[in-house]
């Protein structure tokens, strides 16, 4: 399921790093997603990766 917006079955899709939801349109890397849902400038994403 997709963590950005509410649904019942399933679009969220992940593959190699990147991910994309058919749902909303979301897409985007690793680093993306962790700066978007624990709402995280990059360099802190970066630093909770390594």
């Amino acid at each position: 399921l997709c963590p950005f917006h509410k649904e019942k079955k399933s679009s969220f899709y992940i593959k190699n790093n990147w991910g994309y939801c058919y749902g909303c349109g979301w897409h985007g890397d690793t680093i993306k997603f962790l700066m978007e849902k624990e709402n995280l400038g990059f360099k802190e994403a970066i630093g909770r990766l390594t």
